[in-house]
């Protein structure tokens, strides 16, 4: 190789780096001017888990599954950090810091997702100062806060609401759902080409993360340019690791105008011979709410059009057990238990997707007294609740709305047509 070229090629593979190193997962400069604000108030009412040392349902048991967020016992900490990602990235797990106080104490915080700090642009790095506003976990080998709010860089971002319950349960990300209105089933589109630059947009407001474009060229004669828009950065970080200038792949989705362009919105990518699915073909991102795809969960899938207003009904009555299954063959885990109402019926309830679940942080244990609101739907000859809504003690979780519509896609795929 020539050393001009070569020089050229260093440049830009040290520019790729740079945007992908720093970039896309420090994607916070337009994030954090409006991100503090909170994003998905309607997956959860109330905040709190009460659990036992029996195996809850919606999540795996674990040390302290019957702790909840006590408003009572909320303090301030202020400090400098001096370690990130304390709890691990894996799905389930939360982010953390670990913060030295004005004392020389250190102590860990829990904070949330990795990719909702993603969507507020929430990334404190060690040596910032931050403020936390949270519940301390007191019991033995633990030792954490609970982290309600953080200031960090003079921007106060919510990661709970007032009672505790975790803002990312059920996430509406109204930017990117409506962003996701654009796709249209009609304007198939497959391109093939060499990855000329990676670069970083945004769909909506300053509210809404980062996402990532790839600019292709052909391998025509023509040697066209072709955008092709894949999903937040996170995501991408996730599923296509270490995408690099020069790099060849294909795309599948379907073609859309955004801005003054046009460009093709990824539903599939195959890259070495593996094909990476980033929307359904409905164009549904595979990312709603999280790692989860919707596996069977979308709104309008066949399940989710069983649910019949006309038969919805109340009733109270103590969890009996709890397992997790799927409705269909081909759906995902979704969370099921049996209740033993007061009038002595036996009833099988359904839930919700696992992982709305175990983000929303709201677990039930056999001998729970709870009450629930569901549609009577019949699967296979059987009667079953398709549940709306969960009352256990002070704790209510909103799993649908009255239409049935899931909590967990968002007001925009759910209702791609705006009221007014």
């Amino acid at each position: 190789m020539k050393p001009r070229r070569l020089l050229a090629l260093c440049a830009a593979l040290g520019a790729i780096a740079a945007l992908i190193g720093s970039g896309l997962a420090g994607q916070g400069r337009m994030d954090r001017r409006g991100a503090g604000g909170p994003v998905g108030r309607r997956g959860i009412q109330r905040g709190g888990a009460r659990g036992t040392a029996r195996r809850a349902i919606g999540r795996p048991a674990r040390r302290g599954a019957g702790w909840r967020y006590d408003r009572d016992k909320e303090t301030t900490l202020s400090g400098v950090v001096v370690e990130t990602q304390a709890r691990g990235e894996g799905p389930g797990l939360l982010s953390g810091l670990a913060v030295r106080l004005e004392d020389g104490e250190v102590r860990r915080v829990r904070l949330a997702p990795p990719w909702y700090l993603d969507q507020l642009g929430l990334h404190p790095k060690v040596n910032d100062s931050v403020q936390v506003v949270g519940v301390p976990r007191d019991e033995p080998e633990v030792g954490e806060v609970i982290a309600r709010e953080l200031t960090w860089n003079g921007q106060v971002y919510q990661l709970r609401t007032t009672p505790g319950a975790p803002l990312w349960a059920g996430a509406r990300r109204q930017a990117w759902s409506r962003y996701c209105s654009l796709w249209d089933p009609s304007g198939a589109a497959e391109v093939t080409g060499e990855i000329e630059a990676i670069e970083s947009f945004s769909p909506g407001g300053a509210d809404m993360g980062r996402g990532v474009s790839l600019r292709l060229r052909t391998k025509e004669e023509a040697r066209e340019r072709v955008q092709v828009h894949l999903g937040p950065s996170w995501f991408v970080q996730e599923k296509l690791p270490g995408l690099e200038i020069g790099e060849q792949i294909t795309a599948k989705g379907c073609s859309a105008h955004f801005g003054r362009q046009d460009v093709i919105i990824a539903s599939e990518v195959e890259r070495n011979r593996n094909r990476i699915r980033m929307r359904t073909k409905e164009g549904h991102p595979e990312w709603a709410g999280g790692w989860q795809n919707w596996d069977g969960w979308a709104p309008g899938a066949h399940y989710a059009r069983k649910y019949d207003p006309n038969t919805v009904r109340t009733v109270s009555g103590t969890v009996q057990s709890a397992d997790r299954g799927a409705p269909f063959t081909g759906m995902g885990a979704g969370v099921m238990f049996n209740l033993r109402t007061q009038e002595q019926q036996q009833i099988r309830a359904h839930v919700a997707p696992v992982w709305f679940l175990e983000q929303a942080d709201f677990s039930l244990s056999p001998g729970d007294e709870v009450t629930l609101t569901g549609s009577m739907i019949d699967i296979g000859g059987k009667q079953i609740m398709m549940v709306r809504r969960i009352q256990a003690d002070s704790r209510q979780l909103e799993v649908r709305q009255e239409d049935g519509t899931p909590v967990w896609a968002g007001p925009r795929l759910a209702h791609p047509t705006p009221p007014g």
